[in-house]
C-alpha cells in the first residue's frame, strides 16, 4: 500500500514540478507527501543560500549578486529536490555548472564553498558544498540519476580537494542570520523554482517567462536590455523579496501556500502593495516592483 501511495504522490508531484515520473518518485519521502521540503538540515541551508544567490541582482558590498547565480534563470532547469541531494535537470548542464562552481584561478565568485566531486558520463556533475556538507547535482538525464562512467574532473573547477578559501568563508560568515522559518521558506523557493500549477492558475517557471500566456506576461524591451531586477535581504525572522518581471507576485505566494504543494504551515496575509508569508517565526514580505 505504501509503495502505491508513493507512486500516486509522485504522479501528483510531477504535474507541478515538471519532473519525469522517476525523478519525482525519487523525491517522495516515507510519509508520501510531495517532498519539496523534506530534506536534511544541511540541504535546507544549501537551498536557502541558493535562493540568496538566485534572487539577488543588485550589486552592493557583500551582495550575493556577485555570485552570479541569478543568471541561471536564463537556462531551462527542472528542480528535483530529494532528501539528501538537490538535483537540477538541465538542457545545458555544463553551462549551468559554470555558474555554480568556482573556477580554478578565476576571480569570478560562484556559490562560495561549492566543489566538484566527480563527472559521470557526458552530462552529469556531482557536487558538494563544503561549508554545509550538502550534496547537489546537475545533469542532462531526465531521471535525475547520477549514473554513468566516472570521468576525470580536469583542472577547470575547484574540487573537494580544495578547501574553502578565506574569502569564501568570510562571504558566508557576513551574511545576515536566518531564523528557522525563513530558512524553510527560502529553501522552499529554491525547491519550487521550476513549478507550474497543475490547474494552470500560477507559474514560477524559473523566473523567466509565463508559460500560461496570460496578458502582461511578455518581457518588455527594457527588461530584455537590462535583465530582471531582484533583491532579497533581511535578518533573523524578517526578510523581504522584491523583483521585476516574471513571476507575478501572486504566483510566488500561491506556490508557497498551495494546498497541495505548498510549504507546510505557510500562510498568507495581505499588506500594503505586498503580501506576507508567515511560517513559524518567519515574516517574509513579497513585493513585485511593478504591482
Amino acid at each position: 500500500m505504501s509503495n502505491s501511495s508513493a507512486k500516486q504522490a509522485a504522479r501528483q508531484r510531477m504535474k507541478y514540478s515538471g519532473e519525469s515520473y522517476s525523478a519525482a518518485l525519487s523525491g517522495i519521502p516515507n510519509d508520501n507527501s510531495h517532498g519539496f521540503d523534506s530534506c536534511t538540515p544541511e540541504q535546507l541551508e544549501l537551498r536557502a543560500l541558493l535562493a540568496l544567490g538566485f534572487l539577488n541582482t543588485e550589486l552592493h558590498p557583500g551582495s550575493p549578486a556577485h555570485w552570479g547565480l541569478h543568471t541561471l534563470s536564463a537556462y531551462t532547469i527542472t528542480v528535483s529536490p530529494r532528501w539528501n541531494r538537490l538535483v537540477l535537470v538541465a538542457d545545458a548542464p555544463r553551462n549551468v555548472v559554470a555558474y555554480l562552481i568556482p573556477r580554478r584561478g578565476s576571480r569570478r565568485m560562484r556559490l562560495p564553498g561549492l566543489r566538484l566531486v566527480e563527472i559521470r558520463g557526458t552530462d552529469t556533475y556531482v557536487m558538494l558544498h563544503l561549508p554545509t556538507g550538502a550534496e547537489m547535482a546537475v545533469t542532462g538525464q531526465p531521471s535525475g540519476r547520477t549514473t554513468g562512467r566516472v570521468r576525470a574532473a580536469g583542472r577547470d573547477y575547484l574540487t573537494v580537494d580544495d578547501e574553502p578559501t578565506e574569502s569564501e568563508i568570510r562571504l558566508l560568515e557576513e551574511l545576515p542570520a536566518m531564523s528557522s522559518g525563513i530558512r524553510l521558506l527560502l529553501a522552499g523557493v529554491t525547491a519550487r523554482l521550476s513549478t507550474v500549477d497543475a490547474k494552470r492558475q500560477w507559474a514560477v517557471a524559473n523566473w523567466y517567462w509565463d508559460p500560461l500566456d496570460r496578458p502582461g506576461g511578455e518581457r518588455n524591451e527594457q527588461e530584455e536590455l537590462d535583465g530582471p531586477r531582484r533583491y532579497l535581504w533581511g535578518s533573523g525572522n524578517r526578510w523581504k523579496l522584491t523583483w521585476t518581471g516574471h513571476p507575478r507576485q501572486s504566483d510566488l505566494v500561491d506556490a508557497l501556500t498551495d494546498d497541495r504543494v505548498g510549504v507546510e504551515g505557510a500562510t498568507r496575509r495581505e499588506a500594503h502593495r505586498s503580501q506576507l508569508i508567515l511560517c513559524g517565526d518567519a515574516e517574509f514580505t513579497i513585493r513585485h516592483w511593478d504591482d
